[in-house]
């Protein structure tokens, strides 16, 4: 499933996704609320949100233990984790994040 060049006014909610679906593209839209992913199915292996911009929150449901998750370039006020890997979540992409700022400033 892939959402592309979108400009949405207000949040938007996926969840419930069909089982069977592989990959979640989220990229270069333009949302004025947050976006929100909950009760992913476990087929998902890729789940990509990438150059976004949202007003608000961005916040990821349970992913799947075999689900690789790419975040990277969006705007956002905040990013919330929740479900049962939530920490694990959080601290992967803290790290990253703060790993990515320290290539940036090494780079400049």
């Amino acid at each position: 499933l892939s959402l592309r060049n979108n400009n949405f006014s207000g949040s938007v909610r996926l969840s419930h996704l069909p089982v069977g679906l592989k990959f979640l593209l989220i990229n270069n839209n333009r949302l004025s609320g947050s976006i929100a992913f909950d009760n992913l199915p476990d087929s998902i292996e890729e789940l990509n949100i990438s150059n976004n911009q949202f007003s608000e929150r961005l916040v990821v449901g349970d992913l799947p233990d075999s689900c690789n998750y790419t975040i990277d370039g969006n705007k956002f006020e905040e990013i919330y984790f929740c479900g049962k890997h939530r920490d694990r979540y959080t601290k992967l992409f803290h790290q990253n994040f703060i790993e990515q700022i320290e290539l940036n400033s090494e780079s400049n």
